[in-house]
């Protein structure tokens, strides 16, 4: 939405100089034109409110909004102590911390039996 209360549509994709492609929405020329918060909104050399956003801004904005629930403060808290104390526990006692072997498939099973004796240590 833009000052004015119009709607800005969606216009196309750019290609930004890091390498990020954003999406782009702009406002109709007409309605530009005769706006009184033009010389504010976008100054005197463009025609019309144009504003750029990243690809995936409005999954950014739900995960924003979904973090500040108190369940998911909950399942971070649980998460922390689940998995990234199983992870610190596998990488001091045994030996994750570097990989001794070469290749995705060798590294994969070194992890494989180290999740497992993790595993058949707490039976």
């Amino acid at each position: 939405m833009c000052p004015n209360r119009k709607m800005l549509t969606f216009t196309h994709l750019a290609l930004q100089k890091n390498g990020n492609y954003f999406k782009t929405y702009s406002a109709k020329t007409k309605d530009c034109k005769v706006c009184p918060f033009r010389e504010t909104c976008f100054g005197k050399k463009a025609s019309k409110r144009t504003i750029s956003r990243p690809i995936a801004h409005e999954l950014l904005e739900e995960n924003i909004q979904r973090a500040k629930t108190s369940e998911y403060k909950l399942v971070q808290k649980l998460r922390r102590v689940w998995c990234e104390g199983s992870f610190g526990t596998m990488k001091s006692k045994h030996n994750l911390y570097k990989t001794y072997k070469r290749g995705i498939e060798k590294i994969q099973e070194q992890y494989l039996f180290s999740a497992l004796a993790l595993n058949l240590n707490g039976l």
